[in-house]
């Protein structure tokens, strides 16, 4: 049994790497986002009232520009823009930097410029679509994007075959 497929040992993973985190022992600047995504998502799962220190920290990363978007880091980005927006802590009508760097990222993504649009990873896709729709006021449409992407949902949902 590896050590990530025992539930209690990623919990005491957790608690031990959050707590090397406070007493300074662990420098989290040195997690790649991808390894960074996957943390707070345990930490979502095993110290729910920790993520809000992780959102702090990145905001405070992009609004100081030490985190950037990029085509290598969007899907980690995407699990993490996700797991805030389920956590309460990005709602609509908020805007800070983290959020509309992911925007403009997200555009840049779907239409990279000369004509061509692009679709997005499928499990991307899902997790932005139903974040954006939790970020709108009801009955406004303030994400331009967001028909966009739920058309692009509808090219997954159609069925390969017609049915008789």
């Amino acid at each position: 049994m590896s050590l990530f497929g025992n539930e209690r040992h990623r919990s005491m993973l957790v608690q031990k790497t959050l707590e090397g985190l406070r007493q300074e022992g662990i420098d989290i600047r040195k997690f790649p986002l991808n390894q960074l995504s996957k943390f707070i998502q345990f930490v979502a799962t095993y110290s729910p009232a920790d993520v809000k220190v992780f959102f702090s920290y990145v905001v405070t990363a992009f609004d100081s520009g030490y985190f950037s978007m990029s085509k290598s880091n969007f899907s980690a980005m995407t699990q993490i823009f996700g797991l805030f927006v389920k956590s309460g802590y990005l709602s609509p009508g908020q805007s800070n930097k983290f959020l509309l760097s992911y925007l403009f990222s997200l555009k840049n993504m779907m239409f990279p410029g000369g004509g061509k649009e692009e679709i997005l990873n499928p499990n991307d896709l899902i997790k932005i679509t139903w974040s954006l729709m939790i970020m709108q006021n009801p009955g406004t449409m303030t994400i331009p994007l967001l028909p966009k992407l739920i058309e692009q949902l509808s090219h997954f949902s159609r069925p390969e075959q017609p049915l008789s």
